[in-house]
């Protein structure tokens, strides 16, 4: 299927990646219908694609908007919602940078709105990277292995828990202290916050958004009785694995430190971006069950 699409933004970022639209033109993962901004030059065609005035985007026929910023995204996703446009209908231009890009797999993905749960930030990045709407509280914070374990296990029942405040830690990464909240027994580490009513309405909205027919488990561990111990939780059809060494399991995969990084944490979350430090796996393919390593 051969989808239609109207760009948004037509300054530094539209600039910079035309070349790469036009590749998914070529390989027919798109059509471009037409190009807007907020401003937009005097002309009737750009680059070969019609301009299209932009309060006159709904009498466009079109399958999905891309937006060409990443400093006004939120924004222009604001005033196109409030515009009638869906939500689910505009993607960020980044996703076109994914390496060896599968379109039509990547809308079918989007469109099966998975919920990824994730013991550290790298469900956050993950959608990020992707450009999906979060469908998880388990973004911008992290469990220690034990208690991530135990809430896994029996999910739905933790789900139901209101989390409060136990205490404040202290981040040695930000130099700041962040709210320690629980779930009955489990702690939520919420070390991107420093206010424990902003961590618990964060929680609370995205909680509301978990998909319970598709979710994704993620873990990352050093240690290799935590990695068996994950792979054993039931009530799972996916699941995600990240170990610093070498072994030869299904839903498990190694990963090593870049040079300038120290911490194992460091390369799972840039692993799961579209940076300099992405080079192990394909992120699109990882979490549709497709062949993912981008080396042999």
């Amino acid at each position: 299927m051969e989808y239609k699409v109207i760009i948004y933004g037509l300054g530094e970022q539209y600039n910079k990646n035309v070349n790469v639209i036009k590749y998914h033109e070529l390989i027919r993962s798109f059509k471009v219908v037409g190009v807007t901004a907020k401003w937009t030059p005097a002309y009737t065609v750009l680059d070969g694609y019609p301009v299209i005035r932009r309060e006159l985007l709904k009498d466009i026929p079109f399958d999905f908007i891309v937006v060409m910023s990443d400093l006004h995204f939120n924004d222009i996703v604001e005033d196109l919602i409030e515009e009638g446009i869906d939500r689910n209908c505009i993607i960020t231009y980044r996703v076109l940078q994914i390496p060896e890009l599968d379109f039509q797999r990547y809308v079918e993905f989007k469109n099966s709105r998975i919920s990824i749960i994730s013991n550290n930030c790298w469900g956050g990045v993950a959608y990020r990277t992707l450009g999906l709407e979060c469908l998880s509280p388990f973004k911008n914070l992290s469990l220690q292995n034990e208690d991530y374990l135990k809430m896994i296990a029996n999910f739905q029942y933790y789900m139901k828990c209101e989390l409060k405040f136990c205490e404040y830690a202290y981040n040695t990464n930000s130099h700041k202290y962040y709210p320690v909240m629980c779930l009955d027994d489990v702690k939520v580490h919420c070390n991107h916050d420093t206010n424990a009513d902003d961590a618990a309405e964060k929680w609370n909205r995205r909680r509301k958004k978990l998909n319970y027919d598709n979710l994704l488990v993620e873990m990352y561990t050093e240690d290799r009785d935590i990695m068996e111990r994950f792979l054993g939780v039931d009530g799972y059809e996916h699941k995600i694995c990240f170990v610093p060494f070498d072994v030869d399991k299904e839903n498990v995969y190694p990963l090593y430190l870049y040079p300038g990084q120290d911490k194992f944490w460091e390369t799972v979350n840039s692993n799961a971006g579209n940076g300099a430090n992405s080079l192990c796996y394909n992120l699109l393919n990882l979490l549709t069950g497709f062949h993912s390593k981008r080396g042999e």
